[in-house]
């Protein structure tokens, strides 16, 4: 109740204090009584730290500033905030609720949208601020400069995995300007959990798509698995009927102009069995020879995981045993080489899966 007291012990607090130091404990209490007034002592706690040479004063600068309501705020206080913003520095990222500083919109007409520009050329050599994973919704749409909120999404989704991780901010934006989805896959990583095939919902998205599958087919994008990450997630799980149908007749018509046909392939594979199945049938009759049908990862010949007396040789055979039955459907005459063929391969994986097992023996 003596604010000479208080700022006393408050200033011998600083002097002692480390990163740990809980300014909240002390500020809502102030902030928030309904009851009473605190301009004054929560003005007297901002200048101290201002004058403080604590070695963390501009990061309890910045939590003073998400803490502390509206009401509180002065013309000035604007100014501060920004300056304690560029003047942070530490090798931890401070994670911070960028929707608590929406607030300085009260004393400034694009006070909110200058606080998140600051965070963003803050994080431009490093990344110092980390926001939320769940409010981009909230703080995206108050941003005024709209190339500056989708760049403040871009780089909070590049550095953590999660952000915005139901994609609903994400979704607005694809809707306004479809080419963000392209700007998107280039800055984010898979999540391995198909949300963006919502994406088919947009108006003539296919251009954009098209432009993805390109740009992720590169050797080394393949090569690190990322290629086939994003056609999962474009192409798997769609649950809207709609978007399902534009998404299999995307697939078909890729297939009918024998267009980068590997991945046509992969992404029939991650939209159903049906369409794999149904557009290796017609490839019979398509492919040039029984060695260009064959140039085709028909059984994802990915990593097995095996199980208890199973070896990879095994699962390799019944793969190889369930696609001879596709193709043994088919009422084609050039079946025949392909099917003598695949039967080769399920010797082979029989042959390679005894050897394993004979291997096995030896170290029993």
């Amino acid at each position: 109740k003596d604010i000479c007291i208080g700022s006393y012990f408050f200033k011998l607090i600083l002097r002692c204090a480390a990163s740990s130091f809980n300014l909240g404990q002390m500020l809502y209490p102030l902030a928030y009584d309904d009851k009473h007034n605190w301009a004054h002592e929560l003005c007297a706690i901002k200048n101290i730290l201002r004058r403080s040479r604590n070695q963390y004063k501009y990061k309890l600068l910045i939590e003073y500033y998400a803490i502390v309501p509206g009401a509180y705020l002065v013309s000035n206080d604007l100014t501060i905030l920004l300056k304690s913003i560029r003047s942070y520095k530490s090798s931890d990222r401070l994670y911070i609720s960028s929707s608590q500083f929406t607030k300085f919109n009260e004393i400034s007409k694009d006070g909110f949208t200058g606080v998140m520009r600051e965070l963003y050329l803050a994080n431009h050599s490093e990344i110092m601020f980390q926001f939320g994973c769940y409010e981009a919704e909230t703080w995206f749409e108050l941003i005024t400069d709209r190339n500056l909120a989708e760049s403040i999404y871009l780089q909070q989704v590049e550095c953590q995995d999660h952000f915005d991780y139901k994609r609903k901010t994400f979704l607005n934006i694809v809707k306004n300007r479809p080419h963000f989805l392209v700007d998107y896959v280039k800055a984010a990583k898979p999540q391995g959990s198909p949300k963006i095939n919502e994406a088919w919902a947009i108006i003539d998205i296919e251009p954009i798509i098209e432009e993805i599958l390109s740009m992720i087919r590169s050797p080394h994008n393949f090569w690190r698995g990322i290629s086939q990450d994003w056609e999962y997630e474009l192409f798997s799980e769609i649950k809207d009927q709609d978007n399902l149908k534009k998404a299999e007749r995307f697939i078909i018509a890729r297939f009918r102009r024998n267009e980068n046909i590997e991945q046509t392939f992969r992404l029939a594979r991650f939209f159903s069995h049906q369409l794999f199945n149904q557009l290796a049938l017609d490839y019979i009759d398509c492919a040039i020879s029984p060695e260009e049908y064959m140039e085709i990862d028909w059984i994802n010949s990915s990593p097995c995981i095996t199980a208890v007396n199973q070896t990879v040789g095994d699962i390799i055979a019944c793969r190889w045993q369930n696609f001879l039955e596709v193709v043994q459907m088919s009422k084609s005459h050039k079946r025949y080489p392909i099917i003598t063929k695949i039967k080769q391969h399920i010797q082979r994986a029989q042959d390679s899966s005894r050897e394993e097992n004979e291997r096995e023996k030896l170290f029993r």
